[in-house]
């Protein structure tokens, strides 16, 4: 009941469909120990809900992200801004794969391929400075300048 609660809470009752139908929520959280609700008990871990971005109902997570390794797994772009991510014709998904022997992380932005570095410290993962070839690609180009933040110097 603390942080952004309250809105997470109101968006998902105005969203939830039927039991068990699938409903994804976009949110920005710390883990937290608090004390427990239970008598006798000691303090646990919960999740703190810093900030509610969005909930999209009848979407899902493609799999079990949750228990994917952070390094090492293909990690696709879904939604950007809220909205739901395509790649053009011809073109590759925007994705990234943190390496799994060095801190360097390398995908597509769709059209351009990207390259960086990132660090991983607890309950955070920070992207380095990034580079991208320079390509024109007909479609997706703002979608891809979006998702890297890219300029005219690269991302």
């Amino acid at each position: 009941m603390e942080g952004d609660y309250r809105a997470l809470e109101s968006a998902y009752t105005g969203a939830a469909g039927q039991p068990g139908q699938p409903l994804l929520v976009s949110l920005e959280t710390t883990i937290a120990q608090r004390p427990s609700m239970e008598h006798g008990r000691g303090p646990q871990a919960i999740l703190v809900v810093e900030q509610f971005i969005a909930v999209w109902p009848r979407e899902s997570c493609a799999g079990a992200a949750a228990d994917s390794a952070l390094r090492g797994t293909y990690w696709k772009l879904v939604r950007l801004g809220g909205s739901p991510v395509t790649a053009g014709a011809k073109q590759r998904e925007a994705h990234l794969v943190l390496a799994t022997d060095k801190l360097s992380v390398s995908g597509s932005g769709g059209c351009n391929r990207i390259n960086g570095s990132f660090t991983i410290e607890p309950g955070r993962l920070r992207f380095g400075r990034m580079v991208s070839t320079m390509m024109a690609c007909p479609e997706g180009m703002e979608q891809e300048r979006q998702f890297c933040r890219c300029d005219n110097h690269g991302c």
